[in-house]
């Protein structure tokens, strides 16, 4: 994988968004999968259950500098989660385990990914 700048772009920062952007829509996807009793959902917003750390290398981990963040409903500014807030370390990790991982996952049968990302 190859970064490049281009008209003042910090490719690394858009990697790292990306990367966050991917982590909550699988949380949304292992959200989804929940049986109605485990979403844990009440008339007053109560949180789900919903693992709140970085996905890397097959394992949930919290930030490499234990920070962490808090996740705000806007409507009511209630704290919905503290979740592990990822810095240039935390990107570099996953790229790493990503770039390692691309040699196997490209051989596995698109079905069979499926699979596996919807365990």
């Amino acid at each position: 994988i190859f970064f490049r700048s281009t008209m003042g772009i910090d490719v690394k920062a858009v990697a790292a968004t990306v990367l966050a952007s991917a982590g909550l829509y699988l949380l949304y996807l292992r959200y989804q999968q929940l049986q109605p009793s485990q979403k844990a959902i009440s008339a007053k917003g109560s949180k789900c259950a919903v693992r709140t750390q970085h996905f890397i290398n097959n394992e949930w981990v919290n930030s490499i500098n234990g920070a962490t963040f808090q996740t705000i409903n806007p409507a009511t500014e209630e704290v919905l989660a503290t979740v592990q807030a990822a810095d240039k370390a935390d990107v570099d990790c996953a790229v790493a385990a990503a770039k390692k991982a691309l040699f196997t996952w490209r051989d596995v049968p698109g079905s069979t990914r499926r699979d596996l990302l919807l365990k």
